[in-house]
């Protein structure tokens, strides 16, 4: 469901958030073809710039495309995107820092509107699973916050640097697994000889 305000606001601009390049052409080819326009921040660096002056400026530009993963290539990281009041995420990520820091973009100083974030997850598939990952990392580091400004030792607790990563028993959790399934499956891939088999 959408927020009440995105009805009575149809020209607020919003920045739509992927992990996936094909996917964010994807998604604008749909909005084309029902007569958004929208500026794309991801791909190819050449444009880049022409693309956020126009979003930024043109009233008639509403919706930017952007790629949420880490690196230079991201739409994450080192922008003011204040024109934008409204995200959305097509995919849950299982580092709540890079949603956060996407966030940030809009949430900031000069934003003069309420911002609003809508988040898409799939139900019955993995990223519901991927979901829950990252609520128990938010979990965590709150955790390890109260604990600092407590000044009391976390006992060897995961710290926030390395929460943004994904452990094994993470992965082998999103996908109903354990480890003596996985050490299972090496083994019934091992041919003669200790090669390979898969």
């Amino acid at each position: 469901s959408y927020p009440s305000s995105s009805l009575a606001d149809p020209a607020a601009k919003c920045i739509v958030f992927s992990s996936w390049n094909k996917y964010l052409d994807l998604i604008k080819v749909a909005l084309k073809d029902s007569a958004f326009i929208t500026a794309s921040f991801y791909g190819v660096v050449d444009g880049r710039h022409d693309a956020l002056t126009r979003f930024q400026s043109d009233p008639s530009c509403n919706i930017l495309l952007m790629n949420c993963r880490g690196g230079a290539s991201s739409g994450a990281a080192g922008l003011t995107l204040t024109a934008a009041n409204r995200c959305y995420f097509m995919e849950p990520r299982p580092s709540p820092g890079r949603e956060d820091q996407a966030i940030g973009r809009i949430n900031r100083i000069g934003q003069r509107k309420t911002c609003e974030i809508v988040r898409f997850i799939v139900e019955g598939t993995i990223e519901e699973k991927i979901a829950a990952v990252q609520q128990k990392k938010r979990q965590a580091e709150a955790t390890f916050k109260l604990e600092k400004q407590q000044s009391t030792k976390t006992g060897g607790a995961k710290d926030t640097a390395a929460a943004d990563g994904l452990y094994s028993e993470e992965v082998l959790e999103m996908f109903d697994l354990r480890l003596e399934d996985m050490e299972t499956v090496r083994l019934r891939g091992t041919g003669a000889g200790g090669a390979s088999a898969l």
